[in-house]
């Protein structure tokens, strides 16, 4: 589904909020790496789902009314069995019924590896249009105020440049001995540059964590927001 659609669907359900699965959507249309994974209902799913994906993997919430998942009790993490899987989705369900949500599907997604945590995104600004972000992700993302913001478009050197006045940049490119892959984090961030300015209805958006592995490993969204106008 392209972008123009993804938005009318929203509109017509009266949300200005993409759900999980249609964010990770848009972000794999722009070619941006998303980690694996796939929608439920029923607990039986899910375990299918994730002998597909690979164990461990994380259980999320997606609901068109619920913004802050962990807030209702809406994300499992590091589910490594069936068994645990099962216990974990009746528990996460009688959490959101006790919450008064009652969710569209649950969404099974492969944990990413260890790695960096940052954010990338941006949002539209009333008087220079679309900005774009870069810092340090992750829950502490606020906590830290370690970001730089650029007014789109964004091109890789760009990104390179902008990352470079962060503190996170300089943990990634080399902190006791290790050094993480700031060309997929550049690349990346012009990547969501060119989906901002491609995409005038979106209001706000970030991707935290984008988490980054070490060496040439890439880099892979796990969770990402996407709020229209």
């Amino acid at each position: 589904m392209q972008a123009k659609q993804l938005f009318a669907k929203a509109r017509k359900e009266k949300r200005t909020m993409l759900t999980p699965d249609e964010a990770f959507e848009l972000l794999r249309s722009y070619k941006i790496p998303v980690a694996g994974y796939a929608l439920v209902q029923t607990a039986d799913d899910a375990v299918k789902a994730a002998e597909k994906l690979g164990y461990p993997v994380v259980l999320k919430v997606v609901s068109k009314k619920v913004t802050h998942k962990t807030d209702v009790g809406g994300v499992l993490l590091d589910v490594d069995s069936p068994e645990a899987l099962r216990a974990g989705f009746d528990r996460m369900l009688a959490r959101l019924k006790k919450a008064g949500v009652r969710p569209d599907a649950v969404l099974v997604q492969a944990m990413a590896a260890s790695g960096q945590q940052v954010i990338v995104g941006g949002r539209k600004d009333p008087q220079f249009g679309q900005t774009v972000m870069f810092g340090a992700g992750g829950v502490y993302v606020e906590l830290m105020d370690d970001v730089a913001v650029h007014v789109a478009p964004v091109t890789k050197a760009d990104a390179e440049a902008m990352m470079a006045e962060t503190k996170m940049y300089k943990a990634l490119k080399g902190f006791r001995g290790r050094s993480y892959d700031t060309d997929a984090v550049a690349d990346i961030v012009a990547k969501v540059s060119k989906l901002l300015t491609d995409n005038a209805d979106i209001a706000e958006m970030d991707i935290n964590p984008l988490v980054v592995f070490e060496g040439k490993g890439g880099a892979v969204a796990v969770d990402a927001r996407i709020v229209l106008e």
